[in-house]
C-alpha cells in the first residue's frame, strides 16, 4: 500500500503541475488577447479621430463649394448685366451711324445745290 500511496501522490502532482501548465498557457493567451483588445482599441480610437479630420474637411470643402456656387451666379449676374448693356450700346452706336449717315446725305445733298446754284 505504501507503493499505491506514492504512485496516488505523484498522480495527483503531475495532475497540479499539468493544472498549472494549463493556468499558465490560459493566462498567456487570456493576455495575448488583452494586449490584441487592447490594440485594436488604440485603432478605433485613431481611426475615429481620422474621422473627425475628415468629416470636418468635408464641412469645409462642402462650404467651399456653396461660397463658389454663390460666386458663380453672381459673375453670371454681372456678366448678363454687362451683355445688356453691350446690346443697348451697340443699338445706340447703330442709331448714331444712321444719323450720321442721314446728315451726311443731306449735307452731301446741299453742297450738291449750292454747286448747281452756284454754276447758274
Amino acid at each position: 500500500t505504501g507503493e499505491m500511496e506514492r504512485w496516488s501522490i505523484v498522480e495527483r502532482m503531475s495532475v497540479d503541475a499539468l493544472r498549472l501548465e494549463g493556468s499558465s498557457i490560459l493566462a498567456d493567451a487570456v493576455l495575448a488577447q488583452s494586449s490584441h483588445a487592447k490594440s485594436n482599441l488604440e485603432e478605433m480610437k485613431t481611426l475615429s479621430e481620422q474621422n473627425v479630420q475628415l468629416t470636418v474637411k468635408v464641412t469645409d470643402l462642402s462650404i467651399e463649394m456653396r461660397t463658389t456656387q454663390l460666386q458663380t451666379i453672381e459673375l453670371r449676374r454681372i456678366l448678363d448685366a454687362e451683355h445688356t448693356k453691350h446690346k443697348t450700346l451697340q443699338h445706340e452706336m447703330d442709331c448714331l451711324i444712321g444719323e450720321t449717315k442721314c446728315r451726311a446725305q443731306t449735307i452731301r445733298g446741299l453742297i450738291s445745290f449750292l454747286h448747281v446754284r452756284r454754276h447758274h
